[in-house]
């Protein structure tokens, strides 16, 4: 496993820490707003599909980890990219794979907006695991790096 800290990810003179913080709201935004517009059946194949994904690259992660060491390439960012490639690549053939068979799964008379409002719930969940895969792969502290963001801003938001 990878150990980062926030300060690694300093750019363009934004800390690390609020670039961490900027990078996570905007992902979870994104994925409310993806999951309203395409609904709970895609956002839940899309969802299983990630934790899918996440339990067969621990299963083959011995595997990955030899590969890994053998590349000409090493360091800890070389490392994540080999993990982040191969974790879009069974992604995306998972999400293909379970949105075929919820196809079928789509015909069934929802109303427009409980069929959204459920998605963008099923995609603030996908947002919230993909932040914890985040955390567990590189070390980060997402979630303090969020707080002290959301505490820094002019405008007072209840956290707890």
């Amino acid at each position: 496993m990878l150990r980062m800290n926030a300060s690694d990810f300093s750019f363009l003179g934004i800390a690390g820490a609020n670039l961490v913080a900027l990078l996570a709201l905007m992902l979870v935004i994104w994925r409310i707003a993806r999951g309203f517009k395409n609904g709970l059946v895609a956002e839940g194949s899309g969802l299983f599909a990630l934790a899918g994904t996440y339990y067969l690259l621990k299963w083959a992660g011995e595997l990955l980890a030899e590969k890994i060491s053998s590349l000409p390439v090493s360091g800890k960012y070389a490392q994540l990219l080999v993990y982040l490639v191969a974790f879009y690549l069974v992604y995306k053939l998972l999400s293909g794979i379970f949105k075929r068979v919820g196809a079928n799964l789509r015909r069934i008379p929802f109303l427009g907006w409980v069929d959204g409002a459920l998605g963008a719930v099923l995609g603030c969940l996908s947002a919230a695991f993909v932040l914890y895969l985040v955390e567990k792969m590189t070390g980060l502290d997402v979630k303090r790096c969020v707080e002290e963001f959301l505490t820094r801003l002019p405008v007072s938001l209840p956290l707890q």
